[in-house]
């Protein structure tokens, strides 16, 4: 397989971002905010260091309807693929 897309709930969605297995995201942000009580996008086993946290550039963000889609690439990929 050259691509694998996970759709995911926020833990294994975390744990691929988190092991550094996730080179693209694609992101639906909906026009509502709920809160710190909501479940946010990524789960992981711990606050992550700072300087340790995986970075992304937005590729692309297009509205769908009322949506934000936003696909995002990992700097990691960037630079192998450069």
């Amino acid at each position: 397989c050259n691509e694998v897309m996970i759709e995911a709930g926020q833990t294994l969605a975390g744990s691929f971002v988190e092991s550094g297995l996730a080179d693209e995201l694609a992101l639906f942000y909906a026009g509502s905010v709920m809160g710190d009580k909501g479940r946010s996008m990524f789960q992981f086993d711990a606050p992550l260091e700072f300087t340790k946290r995986p970075e992304y550039r937005i590729h692309s963000a297009t509205m769908i309807d009322d949506d934000v889609f936003i696909r995002a690439v990992s700097t990691t990929s960037v630079e192998a693929l450069s």
